[in-house]
Formats: C-alpha cells, structure tokens, sequence
C-alpha cells in the first residue's frame, strides 16, 4: 500500500472504531438507564457520528508513473473469455458456414481466429475502445478473406458487438499496480519545506449512517434477518 492509501485507510478505519466504540457505550448506558427507576424516564445519552468531511494536504515527488508490462489474472481471464467469445460468434455465422463446411478447416480458422483476437486483446489492453475494435475487427477481416470468407453488413454488426463486449470485459479487469509512482509526502514538517504551490489537496466525505439489524418475513411465512436503514 502507498503512503496516500494507507493514510487514508486508516482514517476511515479509525472513524470506524469510533463509531462502534461510542455505540457499545450507548448501549450499555442505555441498559443502566433501563434498571434504574430513576433514570429511565430520562433519555439515555447516544452519539451518531453520520458524516465526517476530511481535507488532506499532500504533495508528490518527482518519481514518474512507470506502468507494468505483466497482465493481471482478471485480465487474462477477460481476455481468454473475450477471446472465445468473438471466435465463437464468428463461427456460427452463416456466412463461414458456408464457405467453410469441412470440419478440418472449421477447426483451423477457429483456432486461428482465437489466436488473433487474443494476440489483438492483449495488445490493446490500455488503448481506447475504439482502437481496439479497428484492431481486432481489421485483424480478423484480413484473417477471414484469407479463408474466402466475406461477412456482410448484418454480421459486422454481430462481430462489433462482441468485440465491443470483450472490450468491456477488458475494461472492467482488474489491474496490476505500476512499477513505480510518485511517492506522498504528508508530514508537516516535510511540507512546510516546499512551496505551497506544490501542494495539493484532497477533500471527501466518510458517510458513516448506520445500518440496523431487522427480521423480515418472505412470502413463504421464512423469517430472516437482514441490514436495513435506519
């Protein structure tokens, strides 16, 4: 974890821990007000810490941004199924069908259009949507003419759409960190050496609205409990 992030996570960690501190000792309270005759037509004190606004000063260092070259496993995954995914639609068009209808050659385009999709997908892992589609759908036009196959307008539109789903897939991965980014200085001291217009700031809110435990009862007369609002 970063400097930056383990700040952050902490705070928010520590809001937490104050919050169930001070509802452990409202409920305790509460229960002594309950056994006193006295007490319990007074209201029991309590403490709801809902929304806290947090404001960070920070500045970096000169450390450049250095991405990593390797694919993380949600990445491969979403490209070996994006990959399937456009080969597989492709397969079942008509128009491959009909030119190709040897089972020996249907395998060897089906193998070679899996290959060219995740070779593209692979290599377009940080380019735009756009460009990865003019990737893939170039690579494998050229692939399919090769084979005699030509695809009209009605299954270009098939084939956009599926390599627009992989793309998503890609998309949506979840990454390795980078090599290398700029390092957080945070101290006081360290940032009352620089110039001020080299710090920054970050500002946003800890919502800490709290959740009650609550049985609710299905259609089928089962009872169970979920979190609900307050």
């Amino acid at each position: 974890m970063s400097k930056l992030e383990t700040l952050i996570a902490s705070i928010v960690t520590d809001l937490i821990n104050a919050r169930f501190e001070a509802d452990v000792t409202a409920a305790e309270l509460a229960e002594r007000y309950r056994d006193d005759a006295t007490m319990r037509a007074l209201n029991a004190p309590t403490l709801n810490i809902k929304n806290v606004s947090i404001d960070l000063r920070v500045a970096f260092d000169e450390n450049p941004i250095e991405e990593t070259d390797e694919q993380s496993e949600d990445q491969k995954k979403a490209i070996a199924d994006g990959s399937a995914a456009v080969r597989d639609s492709i397969m079942k068009l008509a128009a491959v069908k009909n030119t190709i209808p040897g089972t020996p050659q249907r395998r060897a385009l089906s193998r070679s259009l899996g290959a060219a999709v995740t070779k593209a997908l692979s290599e377009t892992l940080r380019t735009t949507g756009r460009a990865r589609r003019a990737r893939i759908e170039g690579d494998l036009t050229k692939l399919l003419t090769q084979n005699r196959v030509r695809l009209s307008p009605a299954d270009m539109k098939v084939l956009r759409r599926e390599i627009d789903r992989a793309g998503a897939r890609i998309a949506t991965a979840r990454r390795l960190p980078p090599k290398s980014v700029p390092g957080v200085m945070v101290g006081g001291e360290s940032l009352a050496k620089l110039d001020p217009a080299a710090i920054s700031s970050i500002r946003f809110d800890v919502d800490l609205s709290g959740k009650r435990w609550a049985d609710v009862e299905d259609e089928d007369g089962t009872t169970r409990t979920v979190l609900s609002d307050d």
